[in-house]
This record gives structure tokens, C-alpha cells and sequence, in this order.
């Protein structure tokens, strides 16, 4: 969690179908819902076009895993029942897990997703964990561009659903702009490859003064300014 607030995380963003990895991340975690006896149901979009989204693969998959596994553990045994679909609009993908538990009371809405704080044990005999979860699965959502955030009611059966959404990515044809200005080079060339790699039209200046020869009437998707401070030594004191 340390690494992501920093920012020291090293994100490997690739454009994949989000259908597919939702499919191979619920096979992936059959076991656990027969262990518990819940049904599972997964809601795709029908028709052959992808949801493609532009996100790294391994960090997506935790997120889902994440709210797969709390949704199997609140369910009722023998009689859990964790709903999942996806939908497309407004130019995001949005992922809905839906579970038949006991429900989040409204006080514990916001909290669940701070870190170290967790529900679970107050509102059931269910273990607590470690209640980093949920933090990190809105870092890593928010980090794409999305939101992560809980619809839930209490009462028997009542439910909770768990909502995350992730920008899609462009159509083939359509190439963001990004503007990065520094004055080392090496960092530039970090930034291109980075850019590149993600589909983006990257245009790079080792100077500030430089940028404004740049043609900014074009719409521009993400500027970036790298800067320095130096230190100043022996300027006269007022």
C-alpha cells in the first residue's frame, strides 16, 4: 500500500478485453465458491464486440479477486448466491459484484475502504482480515481513471453490491496526446516508451521555453512537467 500512495509502483498497462479477464479471473476461484456452497452468476455483455480497457492485467485481477473473495465470505452458507456483470456507457466499463449477505450498515460504508478498518467482525462472526483490501483496490481503480464504491442495505439476505468502473480504452485510429516537458532527457524517453506502449501520441521538449512552439489548439489528453529545484548557497540573507 506504501508503494502505491508513493507512487514507486511500476504499472504494466497493456489494452485487453475486460470480458475475458473477468471470465478467467471467476474460473480461476471456482474452488472457493464450492467450498462454500454459493452460486456464482457472471453477466457479460453479449455480441462479439470487446470491452477493451486500457490497465495492468495483474493489478485488475486483484481488484476482482479481491471483491470476489469478500463476496463469497459473507454469503450464507449453502445458500450464497455472488452475482457479477458488466456493462458498458458514458465511455466506462462498470463491473457490479452483487452478494445475498447480510448487508453493510450505512456507518460502515465509507470506513471499510480506510486502511486497517473492516466490518466484517462487527457485523458478523466472520474474520476480520488484514483490511487492506478494499484501500488498495480504490487506489489501484482511481490510479486507471475508475471509481470503487458499496450500494447496501442490512437485513436478512439483503446484499451488498460493490461497483467499480474503468475508462475504455480508444477505438483503433483514435490516439491520445500526451505532452511532456523536462530538462533530462532520459526521463523523456521513459515517458515516450511509456506513452508508445499505451497507444498515446507522445510529444517531447527538454525545455520548458520550447513547449511553446507545441501546437496546443489540438485537444491534449495528459501534459506532464518534470522540474528541479536547486539549491541556493551564499545569497545574502534579509
Amino acid at each position: 500500500f506504501a508503494k502505491l500512495e508513493s507512487g514507486r509502483v511500476e504499472w504494466e498497462l497493456e489494452t485487453l478485453d475486460l470480458r475475458d479477464l473477468l471470465s478467467d479471473t471467476a474460473e480461476s476461484m471456482a474452488g472457493l465458491f464450492r467450498e462454500r456452497g454459493a452460486e456464482f452468476l457472471l453477466d457479460l455483455p453479449a455480441g462479439d464486440a470487446a470491452v477493451q480497457v486500457n490497465v495492468d492485467r495483474d493489478r485488475t485481477k486483484q481488484v476482482f479477486i479481491n471483491l470476489l473473495s469478500n463476496a463469497v465470505k459473507f454469503v450464507p452458507t449453502e445458500a450464497g448466491l455472488v452475482t457479477v456483470t458488466l456493462k458498458t456507457g458514458d465511455g466506462f466499463a462498470t463491473v457490479a459484484v452483487h452478494d445475498n449477505g447480510p448487508g453493510i450498515p450505512l456507518e460502515y460504508q465509507s470506513i471499510i475502504f480506510e486502511r486497517f478498518r473492516q466490518g466484517g467482525n462487527t457485523m458478523t462472526d466472520k474474520p476480520q482480515g488484514t483490511g487492506l483490501g478494499l484501500p488498495i483496490s480504490r487506489e489501484i481503480v482511481e490510479h486507471f481513471g475508475g471509481k470503487l464504491w458499496v450500494e447496501s442495505r442490512t437485513g436478512d439476505n439483503a446484499g451488498s453490491t460493490f461497483y467499480f468502473t474503468i475508462p475504455l480504452a480508444r477505438l483503433v485510429g483514435e490516439r491520445g496526446r500526451v505532452i511532456a516537458v523536462d530538462l533530462q532527457p532520459q526521463t523523456l524517453r521513459s515517458v515516450q516508451r511509456r506513452a508508445e506502449r499505451a497507444g498515446l501520441q507522445a510529444r517531447i521538449q527538454l525545455h520548458l521555453c520550447q513547449a511553446n512552439a507545441l501546437n496546443l489548439h489540438e485537444p491534449v489528453d495528459f501534459a506532464l512537467a518534470f522540474w528541479m529545484v536547486h539549491e541556493v548557497r551564499d545569497q545574502p540573507r534579509f
